[in-house]
């Protein structure tokens, strides 16, 4: 699938099902990505989020369970509610500095998931994290954080309230 590069946006539940969707270049121009867009497409291995997209919608990836490399940019604020929940293979993401808010379950089901913050600690814990921004279930998850930027980088495995 090749989109256009004058392309800002890529609306709500565009791909969702494409079961047999591998792998996934998201145009530079794209400055938002919308809810469900690649619902249920559970054969997606990686995707390429460019420069410049501010916001990853709810749901956006949801049910990607062979889903393993995701790129998030600098430019990312916020990670929407679902975004990544049933992302099962994804082992570790790096979460920039500039994400300022994370929604409800967004890594839900994302058992073991290594997170690498491109912050402090401190910085980390004000990022505003809807109440079970990490669950599986009805039960925490168990992350290992990694705070990229302490002058020693500081790895620890937690649960997150």
């Amino acid at each position: 699938v090749e989109i256009p590069d004058s392309v800002k946006s890529i609306g709500a539940m565009a791909f969702n099902g494409c079961d047999s969707l591998l792998s996934f270049e998201i145009p530079d121009d794209v400055t938002n990505i919308e809810e469900s867009v690649f619902y249920g497409c559970w054969s997606l291995t990686s995707i390429r989020i460019p420069n410049g997209v501010t916001s990853i919608g709810e749901s956006a990836f949801n049910g990607c369970s062979r889903l393993t490399d995701v790129e998030i940019p600098d430019s990312v604020k916020s990670i929407g509610a679902m975004a990544f929940n049933g992302c099962y293979s994804l082992l570790s993401i790096e979460i920039p500095h500039s994400v300022t808010s994370i929604g409800d379950g967004a890594f839900r089901s994302c058992y073991e998931l290594d997170i690498f913050y491109q912050g402090t600690k401190a910085e980390w814990e004000i990022v505003t994290k809807d109440y079970d921004w990490n669950y599986i279930g009805h039960v925490p998850a168990h992350y290992t954080f990694h705070y990229i930027d302490d002058e020693i980088p500081e790895t620890e495995t937690e649960t997150e309230p």
